[in-house]
């Protein structure tokens, strides 16, 4: 698994099923994944600081060690980490890794080895002399970190997951493959029937007209994309999940205030309700605002990048961009 990235790409060809070769899902071994790269490079992750603030003192030095040795910041991690999903997604993903294929495995840790130098690599040497020990070692250190840094958070992202899972099928209804691909991220485009990742790594076109395609939300992934491509895997797209910044229980009055000292109290409230995507009257009325007002609001508040709107009909629906979301996570204090 790759971090989309860069100049090269990746495409992955639907072919004339279209929105049919799509289906989305929720992956919690996903997310512990990121959550491990999260905690190597919290600056690069600020929409993530309302957790990382919660379970900084219950980080398991030793478990993160060893799983550590597997992710490296901006590098390949071992695909049987995070298995597909299959079933609500939960802490049984999490200990499906105890019974990871062998051959999987081994393929997975000598791609790890090849790119790795010094004591990561003497480790990775050993794991690879020794699989059955590997895997208890690995399986362990994984249940340790769910349970440490993400399991009391689970529900909250699980929401945030599903609710973007819902937006996301209404949009594929209401506008089309098209439009909904151009909007999962900045990298991902749409055209002749295939969806194209921008990567840094390689170039891939991958036939996804029998297997089909799953696009897979992540809260911890902003501000980037991943693939999966090899098989036996199915064909995947990782994606940042919307509204990220309520992932997190926080004060909502400390929230609401620090926004209106920048923007002003009805702008606030307008970006703060469009965690999902509501109609210029559903946000006058969430909001208790004139329809004038709040058409006036989410102009100035799309001028600025902090949301994205679109007409369908005579509707217009707004929704905050990541922007949108990270001037809202940098609202809570620590």
């Amino acid at each position: 698994m790759t971090p989309g990235a860069g100049s090269s790409r990746v495409v992955f060809t639907l072919g004339p099923t279209g929105a049919a070769a799509i289906r989305f899902g929720a992956s919690a071994s996903f997310e512990l994944l990121r959550a491990v790269r999260v905690l190597q490079q919290p600056a690069r992750f600020p929409l993530q600081g309302g957790w990382l603030r919660q379970v900084r003192s219950a980080i398991p030095t030793e478990p993160l060690g060893v799983i550590g040795t597997l992710v490296q910041p901006g590098h390949y991690a071992p695909d049987f980490l995070t298995p597909l999903p299959d079933g609500p997604p939960g802490a049984d993903e999490i200990r499906a890794v105890s019974h990871a294929d062998l051959d999987e495995m081994r393929r997975d840790l000598l791609k790890c080895h090849s790119r790795a130098t010094g004591a990561r690599r003497t480790a990775l040497a050993v794991w690879l002399g020794d699989l059955h020990e590997a895997r208890q070692v690995i399986a362990r250190a994984w249940a340790e970190l769910w349970t440490a840094i993400l399991a009391p958070h689970w529900p909250a992202v699980e929401r945030a997951l599903l609710a973007d899972i819902t937006a996301r099928a209404e949009q594929l209804a209401r506008v089309g493959v098209a439009a909904t691909v151009e909007s999962l991220h900045e990298r991902v485009t749409w055209s002749d029937d295939a969806i194209v990742v921008a990567h840094d790594t390689w170039d891939e076109a991958v036939d996804c007209s029998t297997t089909g395609l799953l696009l897979v939300p992540s809260v911890f992934s902003w501000p980037g994309c991943s693939v999966i491509t090899e098989q036996p895997r199915l064909p995947t797209l990782y994606y940042p999940a919307r509204g990220v910044a309520h992932a997190w229980p926080t004060a909502f009055e400390a929230q609401s205030d620090a926004l209106k000292g920048l923007l002003g109290t009805g702008r606030a409230a307008v970006l703060l309700a469009l965690d999902r995507p509501l109609s210029t009257r559903e946000v006058a009325a969430s909001c208790a605002l004139a329809d004038g007002t709040a058409s006036h609001h989410t102009r100035l508040l799309r001028e600025a990048g902090l949301i994205w709107s679109d007409r369908v009909g005579k509707t217009v629906r707004h929704r905050r961009t990541a922007l949108g979301d990270a001037v809202v996570a940098g609202s809570i204090g620590d």
